[in-house]
């Protein structure tokens, strides 16, 4: 265990950030590819991706070598007053991988970035400040981002800062989704809410999938009363679930796009992708930009991404989040469930284990430890961690991935 080094970490780090009196943290020294070594130099199968950003595998050497590069020309820009050249390179790659060239991009460095700057794009297009939200949503911490994140445990602590909440709206079942249709339409019609804000696959809500047609007719709705539809792609997007991005893939291409995690191969980026026609109410900057950072545009985030776009194209990791989710279901039909396993879903390489509601915290503590214990890293979701996410890098191996299933199953009967 690394109790010397969290205790090290103990007396220095804010204690609000991460728990390091337990005994599950892994403090790591390195990683690659698909492994990871603590500071021991024990090795674990990576099946999170480090919350899905090493999609192209950790440590990347493409995406090592870009950076590397770049760092030796030119560590930071100007990104709102002298750009780097790299930066309009990226943004051409970006376009070309979406495949549309009716969108702007604004390049910020994480994902909670992205969020707060599609609602302010929201908000001054339809100077409305409502946003409409959905049970489970997780958006990220930053003010306005926290708005429209679901958890209370998150949000009300600063409720008297953040302004008014998002409405939440249930998560639509697969059984039917009129009534949310319904629900959406009303606070719609009362023209007060400017942004309807949506996964169109919940990560850290649980890895749930939308009903089919559903995001086409929020979309419809949405744009009926006026109001601007935003997509959180920033878990779902860059392949993670097959294709580029997971929302015209249902039908949909909405009026903001937030990406990033895996676009960085690891190095810290975001893009808020809005269409043209939503711009107008940030107006075009002067002497000063109205929505900027110091390091927006980052040089070595945009050497980053345009070689992350590069390997998808190589790996060809658009056909193996499909391999994996076939090899995951294939792996759990052919077998019986152990009786704490309730359910299995998800789609290409954003994958999860369903444990029954009737599994206590404890035991789910206990089964995390026991599955770390056999060297692999997962991560639960969901509102009460009953969901064992399974987003490994996509470049991992059918016998890893299979084999790491059979461990976490057998961990799981065992628990």
């Amino acid at each position: 265990m690394d109790r010397h080094y969290l205790e090290r970490l103990g007396r220095l780090e804010a204690p609000f950030v991460m728990d390091t009196q337990g005994d599950f943290p892994v403090v790591i020294e390195r990683a690659q590819g698909c492994s990871v070594w603590d500071v021991k130099g024990r090795e674990y199968l990576d099946l999170t991706a480090f919350f899905g950003a090493a999609l192209v595998g950790h440590s990347n050497p493409v995406v090592v070598s870009a950076v590397q590069k770049q760092a030796a020309l030119l560590m930071h820009g100007m990104g709102d007053v002298h750009p780097p050249g790299i930066k309009i390179d990226f943004m051409e790659a970006l376009q070309r991988s979406m495949g549309v060239t009716d969108y702007r991009f604004y390049m910020g460095l994480n994902g909670a970035d992205a969020v707060d700057t599609a609602l302010k794009i929201a908000f001054a297009a339809t100077k409305r400040p409502g946003i409409i939200a959905f049970d489970g949503g997780y958006h990220g911490l930053y003010s306005g981002a926290l708005r429209a994140t679901h958890r209370m445990d998150f949000r009300m602590p600063f409720a008297d800062i953040i302004g008014p909440m998002a409405r939440f709206l249930p998560w639509p079942d697969a059984r039917g989704h009129a009534d949310v249709i319904e629900k959406a339409t009303a606070l719609l019609k009362t023209g007060e809410y400017g942004a309807v804000i949506i996964e169109p696959i919940q990560g850290r809500g649980g890895i749930r999938a939308l009903p089919n047609g559903f995001l086409h007719e929020l979309q419809e709705i949405t744009h009926q009363y006026s109001a601007i539809m935003i997509a959180d792609e920033i878990f779902t997007g860059i392949h993670r679930t097959g294709p580029f991005l997971a929302s015209p893939d249902q039908g949909v291409w909405p009026d903001i796009i937030c990406m990033g995690k895996a676009l960085g191969g690891g190095i810290p980026i975001s893009v808020t992708a809005a269409k043209q026609d939503v711009l107008g109410g940030m107006g075009r900057a002067k002497n000063e930009a109205i929505h900027t950072a110091t390091f927006i545009s980052h040089p070595l985030s945009a050497a980053a991404g345009i070689a992350v776009l590069n390997e998808t194209k190589r790996l060809g990791l658009q056909d193996r989040a499909g391999q994996l989710e076939t090899a995951f279901y294939e792996f759990f039909n052919a077998r019986p469930w152990p009786s704490a396993i309730a359910d299995i879903r998800g789609k290409g390489g954003m994958l999860a284990i369903v444990l029954d509601p009737g599994v206590k915290a404890a035991e789910i503590v206990a089964l995390h430890k026991k599955i770390k214990a056999a060297g692999i890293l997962v991560l639960p979701a969901g509102p009460n961690g009953h969901v064992i996410e399974v987003t490994p890098p996509l470049i991992i191996e059918n016998g890893q991935f299979t084999d790491a299933l059979e461990v976490i199953a057998q961990c799981i009967a065992e628990t």
